[in-house]
């Protein structure tokens, strides 16, 4: 599998990265060289089909809609508000 520049910079654009034009030569080597390796075992593992899936995943309960908390019950659990919204605090401080 040989990827492009363009093919490449596309993913990259998708994924909300921005590379450089050398960034995205060597990621599109990177992209090829783990193909060739997951094409390496496949004799092991045999084909699998988009559509396999673990016995049973497909097996989902049913929703069952319930009746919530009220927003003023919610609020008066909580032990910090502000504005009518629950207050966490913060843990992440920008450096």
């Amino acid at each position: 599998m040989n990827i492009s520049i363009e093919e490449m910079r596309l993913l990259a654009q998708l994924s909300r990265l921005a590379l450089t034009d050398d960034e995205l030569k060597k990621f599109a080597g990177d992209l090829c060289a783990l193909e060739e390796f997951s094409s390496a075992l496949l004799p092991f593992f045999g084909p699998v089909s988009d559509t396999d899936e673990p016995q049973g995943l497909a097996q989902m309960r049913e929703d069952i809609v319930r009746a919530g908390l009220d927003r003023e019950e919610l609020l008066a659990l909580s032990r910090l508000r502000e504005n009518g919204y629950i207050a966490v605090p913060c843990k992440v401080r920008e450096v």
